[in-house]
């Protein structure tokens, strides 16, 4: 769908290029830099160094955790209640195959292998420059390919203390499960962003790759 090449070329070869009539455009292959995650300030009495290791309030044994996000009921996907109406009593999405352009991830996160220990991601694909599987560095990639693989095919199997991540909850009990709006679809990872960000070709050869598979 983007019918396009790669190349490091002079720059008397780039003007030929450009007025090639067969030759739409001569792009650069723009740098895009890593995106970056700003962590809320501390909490009060409390130093931003210290506020990852603060005591993190525990939650009852009989307190249900919530499903999340919230746009499964606002969409009447899923319910706390499986006897509750809801469209993944119909469909999971099972049969489709969903393609995510994103960074790195782990693929092995338990909320991303099924009950029966098949993994959700079946194909990973690196178009970075980094290692498969190298972390994102904590700029914020790797988190960013957590939601964004969470929000599509989450199994909701561990369940998580918000306060880990929320500092703004202060001492709220709140336990979630995070369920995807298609568990059952199989997801094909598309890793375009390394440690050093990644370029505009990096994002072509994923969308050709999703395209020709």
């Amino acid at each position: 769908i983007i019918n396009a090449i790669r190349a490091t070329v002079s720059p008397a070869e780039e003007a030929h290029l450009k007025a090639d009539p067969a030759v739409r455009a001569v792009v650069p292959d723009a740098t895009i830099p890593l995106p970056r995650v700003h962590f809320p300030e501390a909490l009060p009495g409390h130093s931003a160094a210290a506020r990852h290791t603060a005591a993190i309030p525990s939650c009852s044994s009989s307190t249900t955790p919530l499903l999340q996000p919230d746009a499964l009921m606002a969409t009447h996907t899923a319910y706390q209640n499986p006897k509750t109406p809801q469209a993944q009593n119909v469909a999971t999405g099972k049969g489709v195959s969903v393609a995510i352009v994103s960074g790195p991830i782990d693929q092995y996160n338990p909320d991303f292998i099924r009950p029966d220990g098949t993994p959700v991601i079946t194909d990973y694909e690196n178009f970075a420059s980094d290692p498969r599987d190298t972390p994102g560095g904590g700029g914020g990639a790797d988190i960013e390919s957590f939601l964004d693989m969470s929000s599509v095919a989450s199994q909701g199997n561990q369940v998580m203390n918000v306060n880990q991540w929320a500092d703004n909850l202060g001492k709220k009990c709140t336990d979630i499960r995070i369920l995807g709006m298609a568990p059952g679809a199989s997801v094909t990872w598309l890793d375009v962003f390394g440690q050093n960000g990644t370029t505009g070709s990096n994002f072509v050869q994923a969308i050709q790759y999703a395209d020709a598979t």
